[in-house]
């Protein structure tokens, strides 16, 4: 925090602080830093990979890092939602209802 203190107008410092953010899981400060640093220097390819990671742990698409070690790894995908399966008699129903509606097995 000194050296952003010192160098507030540095991209590179306020990327480093706000990893230091998210490591210490405090995103807000984390997101408030790096748009800071990124205000500075859009073309920063580093920090922003830094924000999509910072963005992804505040949505929970990602888990919280607290190592450095773990920003290399990629988000996870979202977890799609488990359709409960549909039972034998339920389905037999759809088919008597819409597939063969007129048939001698309908009710």
């Amino acid at each position: 925090m000194k050296a952003a203190a010192i160098h507030p107008d540095d991209a590179e410092t306020l990327g480093n602080l706000a990893c230091a953010y998210l490591l210490a899981a405090r995103i807000p400060e984390a997101t408030k830093t790096i748009n800071a640093a990124i205000a500075l220097n859009a073309t920063d390819p580093i920090n922003n990979l830094l924000k999509r990671i910072i963005t992804e742990v505040a949505t929970g698409t990602r888990p919280q890092p607290t190592q450095i070690t773990e920003l290399t790894s990629p988000a996870k995908p979202p977890t799609p939602p488990t359709a409960k399966p549909k039972s034998f008699l339920s389905r037999l129903a759809f088919w008597k209802k819409f597939v063969f509606p007129n048939s001698a097995c309908s009710d």
